[in-house]
């Protein structure tokens, strides 16, 4: 027990008056204008991630149909040709039509044309 001129001291913990927890200082750094400034072009930056990421979702190209109903044989030598011009190619469900990207339809098909198939 203390005495009279004696005064009782506590043990320190943390968290005491001397020493700040983890949440103040994390609110005195968001009311700190250079927090602020931070944090609002982490908002643009990510606004714009955002908005890139659509526009190449976006820009996946139309495929539309360069061959239907043709047999395997012809299938085979079209799907060869194809990938010797380096075009990108994709099946229809069910495999009976062969679909390249909208823009080359018209000159993939001349150039396969020229070739017999």
């Amino acid at each position: 027990m203390a005495t009279a001129g004696e005064q009782a001291t506590a043990p320190a913990f943390a968290g005491t008056a001397g020493e700040q927890t983890m949440t103040q200082r994390f609110g005195a750094f968001l009311r700190a204008p250079a927090a602020r400034g931070i944090f609002l072009m982490l908002g643009a930056a990510a606004i714009i991630g955002i908005m890139v990421g659509i526009w190449m979702w976006g820009q996946k190209p139309e495929y539309r149909v360069l061959f239907t109903n043709f047999s395997d044989k012809d299938g085979g030598a079209i799907v060869a040709s194809l990938q010797q011009m380096n075009v990108p190619y994709q099946f229809a469900e069910g495999g009976n039509a062969i679909l390249v990207p909208e823009k080359q339809v018209h000159d993939v098909r001349l150039r396969l044309a020229a070739q017999g198939l």
